[in-house]
C-alpha cells in the first residue's frame, strides 16, 4: 500500500501571516461574513493559481489580515464564538487537511499544530477497528464540517484509498468516516453529544 500524503505536502507553499495587505495581482473572488457577522472572510487569487484567504473587520476600527495562502483551494470554517477556526485545504487531488487555528487577539489567528487532527482521528480508527496500526493510503481527506453550539468541539471524517491497480482490481478503501474532535482538549472522539453541548438555549429575542 503506498504511503499516504500527510500534512507537509499541503504545507508546501502555505503559510500563515498577520499584516499588509493583498498584492495588486490577487483578485477578490469570494466574500463570506463570519458567525457573529462582524468579520468578513475574503478569499483572492491570481491568474498563475495563486490563492490567499485575508480577514477584514466588518465593524468598528478597518483592519485587515492575511489568515492562510495556498495554490488550490481550501475553505474557512469558524466555530459559533469565533475563537477558533478551521481550515480545510484541499491541496491536492488526493489529499486534504484539517487545520485547526485560535483566535490570539482581533482577527489575528493562530494555527495549533500540537492538533494533528488527521493523524489522531486515523489512530482513533485504527484502535476502534482492531488495527495494529493506521492505515496508509495514497489519497487521504480530512474535512471539517461543521462547529456544535458551544465551539468546543467540531464534526470531521476522515477517508482514503488507493487507485485501482493494474488488474483492475478495486483496493481496499475508507468512506467518510465520522468523528468529534475537541477542539480544547485536542483529541478525537466519537462522542456525538460533545455537539450538542449547548443546543439549547436563550435566544434573546422579545
Amino acid at each position: 500500500m503506498l504511503t499516504r500524503v500527510l500534512a507537509l505536502v499541503c504545507a508546501m507553499g502555505a503559510a500563515l501571516a498577520w499584516a499588509g495587505a493583498p498584492s495588486p495581482e490577487m483578485k477578490l473572488w469570494k466574500t463570506e461574513a463570519s458567525p457573529r457577522d462582524d468579520i468578513i472572510i475574503e478569499h483572492f487569487a491570481t491568474e498563475s493559481g495563486k490563492h490567499e484567504i485575508w480577514l477584514a473587520t466588518k465593524k468598528g476600527a478597518a483592519d485587515q489580515a492575511l489568515l492562510y495562502a495556498h495554490e488550490r483551494h481550501a475553505d474557512v470554517l469558524m466555530s459559533p464564538d469565533e475563537r477558533w477556526l478551521v481550515i480545510n485545504d484541499h491541496a491536492g487531488s488526493n489529499v486534504s487537511e484539517a487545520l485547526l487555528l485560535r483566535r490570539v487577539e482581533g482577527i489575528r489567528y493562530s494555527e495549533v499544530k500540537e492538533a494533528e487532527i488527521s493523524a489522531k482521528a486515523w489512530r482513533l480508527f485504527a484502535q476502534r477497528r482492531g488495527l495494529a496500526k493506521p492505515p496508509r493510503y495514497s489519497h487521504d481527506y480530512t474535512n471539517a464540517i461543521r462547529w456544535g453550539s458551544d465551539s468546543k468541539a467540531f464534526l470531521a471524517s476522515v477517508e482514503g484509498h488507493d487507485p485501482i491497480d493494474g488488474n483492475g482490481r478495486e483496493p481496499e478503501a475508507v468512506d467518510p468516516w465520522l468523528f468529534v474532535f475537541d477542539a480544547t482538549a485536542l483529541r478525537p472522539s466519537l462522542d456525538l453529544g460533545l455537539l450538542n453541548r449547548g443546543a439549547l438555549h436563550a435566544t434573546g429575542g422579545d
